[in-house]
Parts: C-alpha cells; structure tokens; sequence
C-alpha cells in the first residue's frame, strides 16, 4: 500500500509541474486560443481522455472497464478527434465546449460528495467546479469571444486544481497512516 501510494503522489506531483507548465502557457498565449478555440478545445479534450484512460489502466487493470472514469476518458477521447476532424462553426465548439466542461465538473462535485477525505482541498475543488458550471452556462447561451476568455481563465485554475486536490489528499492520507504506525 506504502509502495501503491507513493507511486500515486509522484504521478501526482508530476502532473501538477505539467499542468503548472500548461496553464503558463495558456495565459501567455489566451488571446490565440480565443480565434483558435476548435484546436485548443479539441487538443484539451484529446489530452484530457489519454491521460485518464492511462491513469485508468495504471490504477485499476483488474477491473478496468467496470471504472465510470474510463468511460468518461473514452468520450473525451472521442470528443476530442471529433472537434479536430469536423468543421465546426465557432458556435458549435463553444457550446460543445460549455457542455463538456458542465459533465466534467458534475462528475467532480459527484466525488467530491462521494469522498469527503480532507475538506480544504475539497471545497477549493467545489468552489471552482461550480463556478465552471455557471460560466459554462453562460457560454452557451452567449458563445462570444468574451466568454470564451473567462473560460480560458477557468481552465488555467483547473489546471492547478485538479492535479492538487488528489496530491493533497494522497499527502493527508500518508501522513495520517504514518500516525497510526
């Protein structure tokens, strides 16, 4: 278990330096990505689902196809090729865009309830998570540069977020078994 949860927090903190890395990059070159959303969203949403299913796999080979975080990697997956290979209007990718980021944070705020460890991380999850979904919301009723934007933002905070609440409580959890033995 000691050798499974180190493993775990290495892949953890590896992850928070790369997404660290992303979202520098994506606030150095956010006015791009705005006249570029198709690529950008499909390249996110390409990258999103390969690094789940890899995670997927790594974490539960034995029962890998009964986990909801692989089917949810696969759509990802699929979404993405689909918003590389399809001419879609800029509308249609915002709204898709919107709708993706609405499940995505849905199925976090269902783990956040689902697995109340270590509550600080949790609510700093939450609180982003919601405030996804309104923004979300709001893209898809007015897909404009300007709420695409705000998204971009969003999405540099969830990048820092979600590669450090798991690393928190994979921390908490290590410290709390080092207590007990």
């Amino acid at each position: 278990m000691k050798d499974l949860r180190r493993y775990r927090i290495h892949y953890y903190f590896g992850k928070l330096l790369f997404y660290f890395s992303i979202a520098v990059l994506v606030f150095i070159f956010r006015n791009h990505f705005v006249d570029e959303v198709k690529y950008f969203v499909g390249t996110l949403a390409l990258f999103y689902g390969l690094e789940g299913l890899f995670f997927e796999w790594w974490m539960h080979r034995e029962k890998l196809f009964h986990q909801d975080k692989f089917y949810l990697s696969c759509i990802e997956v699929f979404l993405g090729i689909i918003l590389l290979a399809c001419p879609l209007y800029y509308e249609s990718v915002c709204v898709v865009w919107a709708v993706w980021s609405i499940i995505r944070e849905a199925d976090e705020i269902k783990d956040i309830v689902t697995e109340l460890r270590h509550w600080f991380p949790r609510i700093l999850s939450a609180i982003e998570s919601i405030a996804v979904i309104v923004f979300s919301v709001y893209l898809m009723i007015d897909p404009s540069p300007h709420h695409v934007l705000i998204h971009i933002y969003l999405l540099m905070v969830e990048l820092l977020v979600t590669p450090l609440t798991p690393l928190i409580d994979e921390l908490f959890s290590a410290r709390e078994e080092s207590k007990e033995s």
